[in-house]
Protein backbone atom coordinates (compact mmCIF):
# COMPACT_ATOMS: atom_id res chain seq x y z
CA UNK A 1 0.00 0.00 0.00
CA UNK A 2 2.96 2.51 1.07
CA UNK A 3 4.76 1.69 -2.19
CA UNK A 4 1.36 2.56 -4.55
CA UNK A 5 1.08 5.38 -2.52
CA UNK A 6 4.79 6.63 -3.24
CA UNK A 7 4.62 5.37 -6.60
CA UNK A 8 1.60 7.73 -7.81
CA UNK A 9 2.84 10.43 -5.99
CA UNK A 10 6.57 10.06 -7.72
CA UNK A 11 4.77 9.92 -11.37
CA UNK A 12 2.63 13.00 -10.50
CA UNK A 13 5.65 14.76 -9.42
CA UNK A 14 7.56 13.42 -12.48
CA UNK A 15 4.51 14.16 -14.74
CA UNK A 16 4.00 18.27 -12.96
CA UNK A 17 7.78 18.50 -14.38
CA UNK A 18 8.23 20.45 -17.13
CA UNK A 19 11.67 19.69 -18.24
CA UNK A 20 10.48 16.34 -18.30
CA UNK A 21 10.08 15.25 -22.18
CA UNK A 22 6.02 14.75 -23.36
CA UNK A 23 7.10 10.94 -24.69
CA UNK A 24 8.55 10.11 -21.37
CA UNK A 25 5.24 11.29 -19.71
CA UNK A 26 3.48 9.19 -22.26
CA UNK A 27 5.22 6.33 -21.88
CA UNK A 28 4.74 6.45 -18.13
CA UNK A 29 0.56 7.10 -18.81
CA UNK A 30 0.55 4.75 -21.11
CA UNK A 31 2.56 1.60 -19.88
CA UNK A 32 0.44 0.50 -16.96
CA UNK A 33 -2.59 0.32 -19.59
CA UNK A 34 -0.57 -0.85 -22.35
CA UNK A 35 -2.45 -4.39 -23.89
CA UNK A 36 -5.67 -4.05 -21.13
CA UNK A 37 -7.07 -1.06 -22.35
CA UNK A 38 -8.60 0.10 -25.66
CA UNK A 39 -6.48 2.47 -28.11
CA UNK A 40 -8.93 5.07 -27.37
CA UNK A 41 -8.25 5.63 -24.06
CA UNK A 42 -4.57 5.41 -24.40
CA UNK A 43 -4.99 7.99 -27.14
CA UNK A 44 -7.10 9.96 -24.74
CA UNK A 45 -3.89 9.88 -22.51
CA UNK A 46 -1.70 10.73 -24.95
CA UNK A 47 -4.15 13.78 -25.84
CA UNK A 48 -4.16 15.44 -22.22
CA UNK A 49 0.17 15.43 -22.18
CA UNK A 50 -0.31 16.95 -25.70
CA UNK A 51 -2.87 19.71 -24.05
CA UNK A 52 -0.77 19.54 -20.77
CA UNK A 53 -3.61 18.76 -18.88
CA UNK A 54 -2.31 15.72 -16.76
CA UNK A 55 -2.70 16.84 -13.70
CA UNK A 56 -6.73 16.60 -14.47
CA UNK A 57 -6.31 12.57 -14.30
CA UNK A 58 -6.86 11.99 -10.26
CA UNK A 59 -10.13 14.25 -11.05
CA UNK A 60 -11.52 12.14 -14.32
CA UNK A 61 -10.62 8.85 -12.18
CA UNK A 62 -12.64 10.18 -9.79
CA UNK A 63 -15.03 10.96 -11.64
CA UNK A 64 -15.15 7.64 -13.44
CA UNK A 65 -15.45 5.52 -9.93
CA UNK A 66 -18.30 7.73 -8.88
CA UNK A 67 -20.16 6.94 -12.61
CA UNK A 68 -19.42 3.45 -11.99
CA UNK A 69 -20.72 3.04 -8.60
CA UNK A 70 -23.69 4.98 -9.59
CA UNK A 71 -24.14 2.49 -13.00
CA UNK A 72 -24.09 -0.65 -9.97
CA UNK A 73 -26.10 0.98 -7.55
CA UNK A 74 -23.10 1.62 -5.05
CA UNK A 75 -22.89 4.45 -2.71
CA UNK A 76 -19.47 4.87 -1.05
CA UNK A 77 -19.74 6.63 2.50
CA UNK A 78 -17.14 8.37 4.44
CA UNK A 79 -17.36 7.52 8.22
CA UNK A 80 -14.64 9.07 10.68
CA UNK A 81 -15.15 7.73 14.29
CA UNK A 82 -13.02 8.45 17.49
CA UNK A 83 -11.39 5.07 17.20
CA UNK A 84 -11.80 2.14 14.77
CA UNK A 85 -15.12 0.91 14.29
CA UNK A 86 -15.57 -2.35 15.26
CA UNK A 87 -17.18 -5.80 12.55
CA UNK A 88 -20.21 -4.95 14.53
CA UNK A 89 -20.90 -1.33 14.27
CA UNK A 90 -19.80 -1.54 10.80
CA UNK A 91 -22.04 -3.97 9.92
CA UNK A 92 -25.09 -2.30 11.98
CA UNK A 93 -24.28 1.23 9.98
CA UNK A 94 -23.53 -0.42 6.19
CA UNK A 95 -27.69 -1.93 7.09
CA UNK A 96 -28.82 1.33 8.34
CA UNK A 97 -27.37 3.24 5.75
CA UNK A 98 -28.08 0.14 2.95
CA UNK A 99 -31.88 0.21 4.05
CA UNK A 100 -32.39 4.30 4.00
CA UNK A 101 -30.98 4.95 1.01
CA UNK A 102 -31.83 1.74 -0.73
CA UNK A 103 -28.19 1.31 -2.73
CA UNK A 104 -25.47 -0.88 -2.11
CA UNK A 105 -23.06 0.81 0.63
CA UNK A 106 -19.44 0.57 0.84
CA UNK A 107 -17.89 2.27 4.32
CA UNK A 108 -14.54 4.14 4.11
CA UNK A 109 -13.51 4.41 7.43
CA UNK A 110 -10.69 6.36 9.11
CA UNK A 111 -10.40 7.34 12.55
CA UNK A 112 -10.20 10.97 13.64
CA UNK A 113 -9.13 10.96 17.85
CA UNK A 114 -10.55 14.94 17.67
CA UNK A 115 -14.39 13.82 17.66
CA UNK A 116 -13.50 12.04 21.46
CA UNK A 117 -16.60 9.96 20.56
CA UNK A 118 -19.41 9.11 17.66
CA UNK A 119 -18.63 9.24 14.71
CA UNK A 120 -19.22 11.93 11.47
CA UNK A 121 -20.87 9.88 8.24
CA UNK A 122 -20.92 11.65 5.18
CA UNK A 123 -22.86 9.88 2.32
CA UNK A 124 -21.97 12.41 -1.00
CA UNK A 125 -22.57 15.81 -0.11
CA UNK A 126 -24.74 15.17 2.90
CA UNK A 127 -23.12 14.80 6.24
CA UNK A 128 -24.19 13.56 9.46
CA UNK A 129 -22.08 14.40 12.41
CA UNK A 130 -23.10 12.50 16.00
CA UNK A 131 -19.80 13.38 16.91
CA UNK A 132 -19.27 14.35 20.82
CA UNK A 133 -17.72 17.72 19.67
CA UNK A 134 -20.53 18.77 17.61
CA UNK A 135 -23.08 17.96 20.43
CA UNK A 136 -20.90 19.54 22.72
CA UNK A 137 -21.23 22.77 20.75
CA UNK A 138 -25.02 22.17 20.30
CA UNK A 139 -25.16 21.84 23.94
CA UNK A 140 -23.14 25.27 24.77
CA UNK A 141 -25.13 27.11 22.03
CA UNK A 142 -28.83 25.69 24.16
CA UNK A 143 -26.87 26.94 26.93
CA UNK A 144 -25.86 29.91 25.81
CA UNK A 145 -29.62 30.82 24.61
CA UNK A 146 -31.25 30.04 27.60
CA UNK A 147 -28.78 32.23 29.40
CA UNK A 148 -29.96 35.16 26.90
CA UNK A 149 -33.55 34.68 28.41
Amino acid sequence: MIEKTLAKRYAAALLAQPQVPRAMKKRLLRRPFEGRAKTSFLDFLDLLVDKNRQEILPDIADMFDRLADASQGVVRVQVKSWRPLTDAQRAGLQGKLERLTGKKILIEAAVDPALKGGMLVQVGDTVIDGSVVQRLKELGERFRELQRR
